[in-house]
């Protein structure tokens, strides 16, 4: 929706432009307004191809994950969390995130967005981050709220 969105707002260039030549008023373009038009048509062209070749059957929690910009796909074909300055101060960091547990991840991101996320790779590696009491803090809430759900 973003894609067409954004397609539709490509401008399309007028039928005629003023002339330089003061003696005419306007000046008749081309067809294709000297190839803009057909350029955007082509942009938009393929996009719209782009989109068609996206299948329902497609990960939408994957889908979800790599919208938001909360990581990143790899070589190796996984995907990893942006796990920057959060378990460290001034760190470069980052959690694989297995296949079998992408659904895991999307719905913990949809409750509680980036907390829900910080809070998954907390429970992966065993420990709260150390240094960073803001998110040590969020994590905890987290937690308390997944153990209230899973006990209903």
């Amino acid at each position: 929706m973003a894609v067409e969105q954004a397609l539709a707002c490509v401008g399309i260039y007028p039928a005629s432009i003023k002339s330089p030549d003061t003696k005419v008023a306007y000046e008749e373009r081309d067809d294709y307004k000297n190839g803009w038009n057909a350029g955007s048509m082509k942009v938009s062209e393929m996009a719209y191809m782009a989109l068609e070749k996206l299948a329902p059957e497609d990960d939408q929690d994957m889908d979800l994950l790599i919208a938001a910009d909360v990581g990143w796909m790899r070589d190796d074909g996984g995907f990893y969390l942006d796990m920057n300055d959060t378990f460290h101060w001034a760190s470069s960091d980052s959690e694989r995130v297995p296949d079998d547990a992408t659904s895991t991840v999307a719905q913990l991101f949809r409750s509680y967005g980036r907390l829900g996320l910080m809070y998954w790779v907390a429970e992966q590696r065993g420990y709260d981050p150390s240094l960073v009491e803001d998110y040590t803090e969020g994590i905890k809430y987290v937690r308390k709220q997944e153990k209230k759900r899973l006990t209903r």
